[in-house]
C-alpha cells in the first residue's frame, strides 16, 4: 500500500515543487534530464524501497542544471569534448547546489550510491577505449574528491590504474593538475568547457611528444646498427668478390622491420589512433 502511494503522489509532489520555482516537472520514461525549462523524472518502477530518495536527488540535479548551467552553449562535433564538459559541470553544479541547499549533498550521494550498486558506475580497465577511461577518471575522481562521494573511491583507484597504463606518464600528472581546479576555478558552464579543452590539448601534446620520442628512439636504434654494418664490410679482408657479394646479402634487417608494433599511448596497439580521432572534433 505504502508503494502504491507513492507511486500516485510523487508526481503531484513533484509538479507542485516543479511550479514553485516555476519549473514543469514531468514523471515517466526511465531517464532524467531536462532541456532548462522542463524536468523529466523516470516513472516508479515495482517495489524498488530507494526510488523516493533517488527520484529526490535527480530532481536536484536537474533543477540545479536550470538554476546555474548555460544551455545556449555550444560544444560541436565531438562526443568526448562534450562528456568531459558535462561531467565537470555535473560536479560544478551540485557543488554550487550544496553551498545553497546544504540538504542536497546527502540526497545526491545517495543517488550515486544506489547506481553503484546497479552497476551504472564501475571502474574502467585497460580493456576499454581510452576515451572512456579519460572520461570515467574525470567523472568519478571528481565526484569523490570535491561532492565527497566517497563510495566512487575503489573505482577511482582502479580507475587510475587503468589510466596510467594507457596514457603517457606527462599527461596523467597534468591531468590531476589541471583537475585541482574543480571547483574553485570554475564560475560558469563556460569553465567547464574550457577546461576540457585544455585537458584534450594537454593530451594531444604529451601523445604527440611520446610518439616523436619513440620515432626518434627507432631511428637511432637504425642508425646504430648501420653504423656496426658498415664498420663490419670496412674490416673485411677476403679479397675474392663473390665473398663480399654473399656477406651483404646477410645484413641485418632493419630495426624498424623487427621491432614491435608502437602505441603511443601504451596498453593495446592501434588504440592510441582511436584516442586521436575520439579528440580531434574538439574545435569543431
Amino acid at each position: 500500500m505504502k508503494n502504491k502511494t507513492l507511486h500516485h503522489a510523487f508526481p503531484i509532489v513533484a509538479a507542485a515543487l516543479g511550479n514553485r520555482f516555476g519549473i514543469k516537472v514531468c514523471v515517466g520514461g526511465d531517464q532524467a534530464f531536462t532541456n532548462g525549462k522542463t524536468i523529466q523524472l523516470p516513472a516508479y518502477s515495482g517495489d524498488d524501497p530507494d526510488y523516493q530518495a533517488v527520484a529526490w536527488g535527480l530532481l536536484a540535479h536537474e533543477a540545479a542544471h536550470i538554476r546555474y548551467s548555460d544551455f545556449s552553449l555550444a560544444f560541436g562535433g565531438s562526443v568526448l569534448r562534450r562528456r568531459l564538459s558535462g561531467a565537470i559541470e555535473d560536479v560544478r553544479i551540485e557543488h554550487e547546489l550544496a553551498k545553497d541547499f546544504p540538504g542536497t549533498r546527502l540526497t545526491l550521494r545517495t543517488v550515486i550510491e544506489n547506481m553503484i550498486v546497479k552497476g551504472d558506475f564501475s571502474a574502467n580497465t585497460t580493456a576499454d577505449h581510452p576515451a572512456n577511461i579519460l572520461y570515467g577518471y574525470v567523472l568519478k575522481s571528481l565526484r569523490a574528491r570535491v561532492l565527497g562521494q566517497t563510495a566512487l573511491q575503489p573505482l577511482v583507484e582502479q580507475t587510475e590504474i587503468a589510466l596510467k597504463a594507457i596514457f603517457p606518464n606527462g599527461a596523467v600528472i597534468r591531468l590531476q593538475g589541471l583537475l585541482s581546479e574543480v571547483p574553485e576555478g570554475l564560475t560558469a558552464e563556460r569553465d567547464c568547457l574550457n577546461l576540457a579543452d585544455r585537458i584534450l590539448t594537454m593530451i594531444e601534446q604529451e601523445v604527440g611528444q611520446q610518439e616523436q620520442n619513440q620515432q626518434s628512439s627507432v631511428s637511432s636504434a637504425s642508425d646504430d646498427t648501420k653504423d656496426a654494418d658498415d664498420q663490419e664490410e670496412s674490416e673485411q679482408t677476403d679479397p675474392e668478390p663473390t665473398e663480399q657479394a654473399d656477406d651483404s646479402t646477410n645484413k641485418p634487417e632493419a630495426v624498424e622491420q623487427n621491432a614491435p608494433e608502437v602505441n603511443p599511448v601504451g596498453g593495446k596497439a592501434g588504440t592510441s589512433g582511436d584516442l586521436t580521432r575520439a579528440i580531434a572534433l574538439k574545435n569543431t
